[in-house]
């Protein structure tokens, strides 16, 4: 079975404790009611450097010693205790702490305080009871002999983090090269992509521009055609005028000739009274 040390310390107005526990790595699940009451979770033993005390975990002694109160509510129960035991100082940013003081006769009470915010409340207590001093040596070789163990392990635990570590380290620096280098790359295929799409916008205006040149020379060729055009019509009117006026003075000039030409009619001479006007008067004869 693997297991797990957990040393810490303890004080209070007289003495320091020292304590070890002995974690047997079963999950604590105080709400499993199939699971047998007489399960073990690991051994806690304390000393003052002069007397040993020493208590076993089991779930039947949890269930007795730390019920289900606002100090320690239902939920966070299995963890807190878990926690506690392996010398944790908190959990979830709650404080955890441990006070040890006599109890009646010679045993030891180790109480679990939870805090809400700055107050403390007591989750719990353990009964200790005072090992025989024959024990002591046994207790002391086994102390050293766990301490051995954990620093072992502890030193194998570090090594591992160093190198796990290392290698994050690692992977993070190659990681940011790769990123610099994608953001280098990114930037430049940007870079290209804003100076071809200023190329190609200078090249649109550059020929909107020359379009535009191109309309309003058109436009001057087409006003200027529309100039010539109207002087040409009123060229042309007048043309027409001076036309229209001399045929008509030509025509007036043919009508007054021909007028001219033609002959008067024959007078007939038998006629007396031609040469005569009504009232007796002589009229002038016409000489041609």
């Amino acid at each position: 079975m693997t297991k797990s040390y957990a040393f810490y310390n303890v004080s209070n107005e007289n003495d320091s404790f020292h304590i070890q526990c002995e974690w047997f790595n079963v999950k604590v699940d105080l709400d499993e009611e199939n699971m047998s009451d007489d399960v073990e979770y690991g051994i806690i033993t304390v000393t003052n450097l002069r007397d040993y005390w020493q208590c076993s975990i089991d779930r039947n002694l949890l269930l007795d010693s730390f019920p289900v109160s606002n100090a320690l509510i239902n939920k966070q129960r299995n963890n807190v205790l878990t926690s506690a035991f392996l010398s944790e100082e908190s959990l979830n940013g709650s404080k955890l702490e441990w006070k040890i003081n006599f109890a009646k006769k010679e045993d030891l009470q180790m109480r679990l305080r939870t805090f809400n915010g700055d107050i403390p409340l007591t989750a719990g207590a353990l009964l200790l009871k005072k090992v025989p001093e024959i024990k002591y040596k046994d207790l002391h070789k086994l102390w050293f002999t766990n301490s051995a163990i954990a620093s072992s392990t502890s030193t194998q635990i570090n090594k591992a983090l160093r190198q796990r570590i290392t290698d994050i380290t690692k992977t993070n620096n190659e990681l940011k090269e790769t990123v610099e280098l994608m953001n280098i790359k990114e930037s430049k295929n940007k870079f290209i992509m804003i100076d071809k799409f200023v190329q190609l916008l200078n090249h649109k205006k550059r020929k909107i521009y020359t379009l535009e040149q191109q309309v309003k020379t058109l436009n001057e060729k087409i006003h200027g055609l529309g100039e010539q055009s109207k002087k040409r019509k009123r060229d042309e009117d007048d043309d027409e005028d001076k036309g229209t006026n001399i045929t008509v003075v030509k025509q007036l000039k043919t009508t007054k000739i021909v007028a001219q030409s033609l002959p008067l009619p024959a007078i007939d001479d038998s006629d007396d009274n031609f040469y005569y006007s009504d009232d007796d008067m002589d009229c002038p004869q016409t000489v041609r």
